[in-house]
């Protein structure tokens, strides 16, 4: 490359600050000036700088822009986009994520500080300089892109610098997005065929700006000063965490549609890579590569509340997975597991169970041909040892074959039957789920130590990890790990029938009873199935020797920790309190040392474990944890995310259950305004809102009487029109409604709602149920004509 002319050109604006910047289209110009992208093959922005920028430069003694601009090259312009990196980075990459991004508008004109700096000039800036000129011409650009990587763990996250331009973006109120390069987004999307939850989960508690450092320990102060006394450090993270799961959609959408693009295009011929053989590629591998990518775009929707798109995404893979790798396939079950898991949270429930009830059948037939085949290999073994035949690198493969496939079958029994029990939660089935909910453990716990087993035959120290999670058990148990609290508590576990909880106003005709009165956590976890890709990666090592994928068994111990805190909620539920706070109290205690303080499970136990508190009466102890709760989610998922939803609404229950109503509406109005944008005005949980509103409203007397009728008469009306007029919540919800007109003198309309409420409930729940026990205390004429 040349030095160009020696013309020395106003690269700057009054203030000081280098406005312009070159157009994406002329980076293949700037491959070609450098000798082609050879030329540039791993080398970093801050090499670039030296082999190339600089000596083209350096007679100009100016940017690289200015230098352009001398010769009136109609790449450069005043730039319109600041792009936030790090000089770590392959330039290459850096220009393929920015060339990926902008691919709809290509002569965008991006500032670029490689290009748009004077790199020959080093005078250090008074940091008022950057947070005046540099902020001030930030705003005016009004669009940062920043590029990420590695995307499991970005690296300009971590610089207190790029934080700065992400404090000027958020300070500005800029258009923020974010780019990867084509190599990051690949192995995004096969991090999340594997286990799509479970990585943003991962992804998003690694990632905190308060964490970022510099090389300059003084600018670093500077920094975090500015951020904490403007806009805060959870504002940045929000930000950031929004961008992140716009881009997860997004790069899985093109994924998905490049895929279904080129779906029937004729099939490949490559080299063999252990033989070096031509071979032609498999098509169940392109099928099964769509289905994993539809998996996981579904379950991105689902993780981010976007059920209505999930849906059709799901149904098209279990039917193509169907079509084309059979009805029984691994990937074919996992459709419908998520199918399942996408049911249950719709109120869907019958389907949600009739799916996953299919897959334990198929599943279990599958373990009986597995178990035929071992036996048939054993036996072949045995006669073949007897004719002196040298078996030992067969038999190596077919142990280590069979290893991997009990292990993906064992994995996707437990996955379903962990998603069957959260059905049967949903629907109160608490025997059925609690007696799925224990043996999911035990197997579970089981597998883990199978693993801590394997691995300790090639290592004599257990990781820290495995550990943590013995620990967690362990402190839960009485004497031994076999004989684990979770296990005694199933065995005292009876299901109980308590009197409904009441709220109300004391002196009042009536007390309000019914589903809002308990709180509501989002309390069970499902686990995602992603087919065959979730099966061990172990690999053999001898005839008897496995070594086990590390991320595999840190997969076990997270299971394991929801497992337990699926447990707790059934023993909640049951007024098993003890047994339930100590297991939630021992998972939190593992799961931040093993997690983090802010990873999602983490703040799921939390939530659960102010349920417990809840439950209790301890109203006060709920509080704090469900702040904590709800601030950490709303800045990792965002306000309309239906975890946070049920976060707020049990921060509300919490706030209303100590008397302080106006806190409680202020959380409840928007969250229901969430709920029925996001589920729809029928929804469980929509109608559960409405109801806890009208409670909210009933509570602050006759200013909000009026709107405390129209919630109550909604509620009613809706899961009236939904379930029936005999299903246990519609009664509930007229219950309600009756004790609310008792209250305010309406005896007709009272007396009316309360004679049709108890026929009802006697009819069809039995004159012992909880809610025909109240309506009798509260209405006690209902029991005089009844003996009459």
């Amino acid at each position: 490359m040349g030095g160009g002319a020696s013309v020395v050109v106003s690269e700057s604006d009054a203030s000081g600050f280098p406005v312009l910047g070159i157009s994406l289209s002329y980076y293949e110009e700037f491959f070609a000036l450098c000798g082609g992208k050879a030329a540039l093959k791993n080398l970093s922005t801050a090499e670039v700088c030296e082999k190339f920028v600089k000596p083209a430069t350096a007679s100009a003694q100016s940017s690289f822009c200015a230098w352009l601009h001398a010769q009136n090259h109609p790449g450069v312009a005043p730039a319109q986009v600041f792009i936030s990196h790090a000089w770590s980075f392959q330039f290459l990459d850096v220009v393929e994520a920015l060339t990926d991004h902008f691919e709809n508008t290509p002569n965008v004109v991006v500032w670029f500080d490689l290009f748009s700096n004077n790199q020959h000039t080093n005078v250090s800036k008074p940091f008022e300089w950057w947070c005046d000129v540099f902020k001030s011409n930030i705003a005016a650009m009004q669009h940062v892109v920043m590029v990420l990587a590695p995307w499991h763990s970005p690296v300009p996250l971590k610089r207190a610098w790029c934080l700065f331009e992400l404090y000027c973006s958020a300070s500005t109120h800029c258009r923020f997005e974010i780019a990867m390069s084509k190599f990051q987004q690949g192995e995004f999307l096969k991090a999340i065929a594997v286990n799509t939850e479970q990585e943003i989960k991962n992804l998003f508690s690694h990632i905190d700006c308060a964490a970022s450092e510099a090389t300059v320990q003084s600018d670093k102060v500077r920094i975090f000063e500015v951020v904490e006394r403007t806009v805060g450090f959870d504002a940045i993270n929000s930000m950031v965490f929004e961008q992140l799961r716009k881009w997860m959609i997004h790069t899985a959408e093109k994924a998905l549609h490049q895929q279904r693009l080129h779906a029937h295009d004729p099939l490949r011929v490559d080299h063999d890579a252990k033989t070096g053989d031509l071979v032609e590629e498999n098509p169940k591998n392109r099928v099964i590569a769509q289905v994993e990518t539809e998996l996981a775009l579904g379950s991105l929707y689902v993780n981010q509340g976007k059920f209505g798109e999930a849906e059709p995404i799901f149904v098209d893979c279990l039917q193509l997975a169907k079509a084309e790798l059979g009805h029984d396939h691994p990937c074919t079950n996992a459709a419908r597991n998520n199918l399942a898991v996408l049911y249950d949270a719709q109120g869907k429930y019958d389907e949600a169970e009739d799916l996953l009830l299919l897959v334990l059948k198929l599943n279990h037939l599958a373990q009986e041909a597995h178990d035929a085949q071992r036996k048939a290999q054993k036996e072949a073994r045995a006669r073949d040892t007897h004719k002196h035949i040298d078996l030992a690198h067969s038999t190596d493969q077919e142990d280590h074959d069979a290893f991997v496939a009990q292990h993906r079958l064992r994995d996707e029994r437990l996955t379903t039957m962990n998603n069957l029990a959260s059905v049967y939660m949903s629907q109160q089935k608490l025997e059925l789920a609690l007696e799925l909910y224990q043996t999911c453990y035990r197997q579970r716990r089981d597998s883990l130590h199978e693993l801590k087993a394997a691995t300790a035959s090639a290592s004599a120290t257990a990781s820290a990890a495995v550990q943590v999670t013995d620990a967690a058990v362990a402190a839960t148990t009485a004497s031994t790990l076999d004989a684990s609290l979770v296990d005694a508590a199933i065995t005292r576990s009876q299901p109980a029938s308590p009197r409904a909880p009441l709220v109300g106003d004391e002196g009042s005709a009536g007390a309000i009873t019914g589903k809002s009165a308990k709180l509501h956590t989002a309390a069970h976890h499902h686990h995602q199935s992603h087919g065959p890709a979730r099966a061990s990666t172990a690999s053999t090592t001898s005839t008897a020797s496995f070594a086990v994928d590390e991320t595999q068994r840190l997969r076990y111990e997270e299971e394991l920790f929801s497992i337990m805190n699926n447990l707790a909620t059934v023993h909640e539920k049951l007024e098993q309190y003890d047994d339930a706070e100590a297991m939630l109290r021992q998972c939190i205690q593992a799961q931040r040392q093993l997690l983090g303080d802010d990873h999602l499970d983490t703040l799921m136990t939390e939530a659960n474990l102010a349920g417990i508190f809840f439950s209790q009466g301890k109203f006060a102890d709920a509080e704090p944890l469900l702040i904590v709760c709800l601030d950490r989610r709303r800045v990792l998922l965002g306000d309309d995310n239906p975890i946070v939803l049920a976060t707020m609404q049990s921060l509300a229950m919490t706030l209303f259950s100590q008397q302080k109503y106006a806190e409680a509406e202020d959380l409840l109005i928007p969250c229901l305004e969430h709920r029925k944008q996001l589920l729809g005005d029928t929804h469980p949980q929509t109608i559960d809102t409405i109801s806890t509103l009208a409670m909210v409203f009933n509570a602050q007397g006759a200013e909000k009487q009026d709107e405390a009728e129209v919630f109550f008469v909604l509620a009613y009306e809706t899961q009236r029109r939904v379930a029936g007029a005999d299903h246990v919540e519609t009664l509930e919800y007229m219950s309600n409604l009756a004790v609310f007109y008792a209250n305010i003198d309406e005896k007709s309309r009272s007396e009316a709602l309360a004679r049709e409420c108890w026929s009802r409930c006697v009819a069809h729940l039995g004159p012992e149920h909880p809610l025909a026990f109240n309506l009798a205390e509260t209405f006690p004429f209902l029991l005089e004509e009844a003996a009459a």
